[in-house]
Formats: structure tokens, C-alpha cells, sequence
């Protein structure tokens, strides 16, 4: 596939341009993701905690795919997060 060769449309590259100018003028800024998807999860040993059945997803795919967990693979969940291992979810920026 010769990605090289895909181009936006004019109007998605102007937006493009603006906030890159806006950003390089007006300094520092940030840039939020909300949407995890759920291998992030997987792979780093910590749960969404947005509902029951979200959690249990996670967990059964990382018993299901052990070889996508990363590193420190013995801590527990809550030693993660205690750590600052976990990406915050949606509730958490919120």
C-alpha cells in the first residue's frame, strides 16, 4: 500500500494547518484522548473500572492473550494504579 500517495482534502488540511500554527505561536498545550481502546487496557495490566462487564472483558482477554501483557506482569491491578502505571479513564479526566 503506498501510504505516500494518500492526501486530505483541502478543507481537513487547512484545519490541520491552523491549529498547528495556533499551537506553535501560542506555547505549551495539551492533547486528550478519551477513547482507550481495549488492548491499552489489556496490555498494561489495568482496568477501565467503568462497569463490571467492561472489567470482566478485559480480564478475560488477558487470560485469553497472555503474550500482550507488558511488563511487570506480577503486580495487581490496584498496584499499578497506585504506581501511576495506569492510564486514567474517562470518569477519572472527567
Amino acid at each position: 500500500v503506498a501510504f505516500h500517495a494518500l492526501r486530505f482534502s483541502a478543507p481537513i488540511r487547512e484545519m490541520g494547518n491552523r491549529l498547528a500554527e495556533r499551537m506553535w505561536q501560542q506555547g505549551p498545550y495539551i492533547a486528550l484522548h478519551l477513547r482507550m481502546e481495549k488492548d491499552v487496557w489489556v496490555r498494561t495490566g489495568c482496568l477501565p473500572g467503568l462497569s463490571r462487564e467492561h472489567d470482566e472483558m478485559i480480564t478475560q482477554e488477558r487470560i485469553s492473550r497472555p503474550e500482550l501483557l507488558t511488563g511487570r506482569s506480577n503486580m495487581t491491578y490496584q498496584e499499578r494504579k497506585l504506581a501511576g502505571l495506569c492510564p486514567l479513564n474517562a470518569l477519572e479526566v472527567a
